[in-house]
């Protein structure tokens, strides 16, 4: 049976906002204030293909705060899994522990960014790495404030078929990555299509204060709110439930527009 070598990183944080990125590309983005979360993050999403992948970290204080409280802190580790028939560890790869924040002079971030090296059996389809640098596009949040604007009015409206297809190159390559079959993949459309048509139907887009977020070494974006939170969710009143929809777009130079990737 072929390996399919599966990634994640194994983390702890306390109290701030805590970003993990893999080869750039955002992978958890989470918030805490005066409380702890420990769990385990798979990341093969963020490796393209075989060869070396960088893994980094950041903690900055809670939105509002120039300065790490006292308790903060975070660590982490990249393990190596193989799940080609159940899921069987392979191999610690190590990671990082940050200090104790300096009681006279505290910091105001925490980061670490590490090399790794990956063994994969497939190769995604990069299309963001030929397209065009995100600081070089012209009214670049404006546009992206629009892209987000016609793909709420898609979902509210019922275009369900015109969304997953602009999402396919995505999805096709999250298959890839996590070793999904047709149906699963399928699935995870069918699953916020199941939510959308059950009440999962205000809208929540505070668009005048979401900040672009780049990634990918500059050739992907996104907007998120200022506590990191995608820009674009779907919320369902009676629950107290909201759908995060977080994606990512790329500069297609040919059409000249941005697409989701």
């Amino acid at each position: 049976m072929i390996p399919q070598p599966y990634y994640v990183i194994d983390f702890v944080f306390i109290t701030g906002l805590f970003e993990v990125r893999v080869n750039d590309i955002p992978v958890i983005m989470l918030s805490l204030d005066k409380q702890q979360m420990s769990t385990e993050v798979p990341i093969n999403h963020g490796i393209h293909q075989s060869g070396p992948f960088e893994v980094s970290v950041k903690l900055l204080p809670v939105p509002g705060e120039t300065q790490l409280s006292q308790e903060a802190a975070l660590r982490y580790k990249v393990y190596l899994y193989d799940v080609s028939n159940g899921f069987k560890f392979q191999e610690d790869l190590g990671g990082w522990k940050s200090p104790k924040v300096d009681k006279e002079n505290p910091e105001a971030l925490f980061t670490n960014s590490k090399f790794f090296e990956a063994e994969v059996p497939y190769s995604v389809n990069a299309l963001w790495t030929d397209g065009k640098q995100i600081k070089k596009v012209k009214e670049a949040r404006e546009k992206l404030i629009h892209k987000y604007s016609e793909i709420s009015r898609l979902l509210k409206n019922g275009k369900y078929d015109t969304y997953q297809n602009m999402i396919s190159v995505r999805e096709q390559n999250i298959a890839k990555a996590m070793y999904l079959t047709p149906s699963e993949s399928q699935a995870r459309f069918r699953r916020l299509k199941r939510d959308l048509q059950s009440g999962f139907d205000k809208v929540e887009y505070p668009k005048e204060s979401v900040v672009l977020v780049p990634s990918a070494y500059g050739k992907k974006a996104s907007l998120r709110r200022p506590n990191g939170d995608p820009a674009l969710s779907f919320v369902n009143p009676e629950l107290g439930e909201q759908q995060m929809l977080d994606i990512e777009f790329y500069f297609d130079k040919k059409v000249k527009e941005f697409k989701i990737i």
